[in-house]
């Protein structure tokens, strides 16, 4: 985990995850569906595009802002940098307030634009973010008095065992299947709340 970054994204994540809420109680509760699925569609989309594209970092012309140094494998920390990383971290916390996504549809994309973190690093800092940002909604949900407590810890368990089994599978499986699969289930998840909400 990139404890510096994690605490920088999620920072900016926290401040904005709030206004994500509020936004979830204002906006009407069709628009917040479609809006879902416009971003599942959106990560579909990117996940077939990478198992297609067959580019690497290495073949890119342009470096990404968050460079780490080779001596001590730290990040090289710029304006750029920090730029886009806290502006990732925005855009997670309102996608988490708003959509309950928790952002992890952001943070793996943007850490896999603006780094040169490879896939291990990648997944745990994304994780550590997504665990702090989506402690902010919570709360605010709590303080707001709109968290169903008795719905959430179902899920939470749920969740809890989905990731500790998929953690066993990753290894057992090529990357293009796992991003293929998951692709199919982002369009297909899409398409049902389209044809809910429409």
């Amino acid at each position: 985990v990139r404890h510096r970054a994690t605490l920088l994204i999620a920072g900016s994540g926290t401040l904005m995850a709030p206004l994500g809420v509020w936004l979830a109680h204002t906006i009407d509760v069709k628009v917040v569906g479609l809006l879902f699925a416009g971003v599942l569609s959106r990560v579909g989309y990117k996940a077939f595009h990478e198992i297609f594209q067959q580019k690497t970092k290495a073949q890119l012309e342009v470096a990404p802002p968050c460079i780490r140094n080779n001596y001590s494998g730290r990040f090289i920390w710029t304006n750029s940098c920090a730029r886009a990383l806290s502006l990732s971290g925005a855009i997670a916390g309102i996608l988490s307030g708003l959509l309950g996504v928790g952002g992890g549809f952001v943070m793996v994309p943007a850490l896999q634009r603006y780094t040169d973190l490879a896939t291990h690093s990648i997944v745990p800092t994304s994780l550590a973010v997504i665990s702090l940002v989506s402690l902010t909604g919570v709360a605010t949900s709590l303080s707001a008095g709109v968290f169903n407590l008795e719905l959430a810890l179902p899920f939470a368990a749920g969740s809890m065992a989905g990731m500790g089994t998929a953690s066993l599978l990753r290894p057992r499986i090529a990357q293009k299947y796992l991003k293929t699969a998951f692709g199919l289930l982002c369009f297909v998840v899409a398409i049902a709340m389209i044809i809910k909400f429409l």
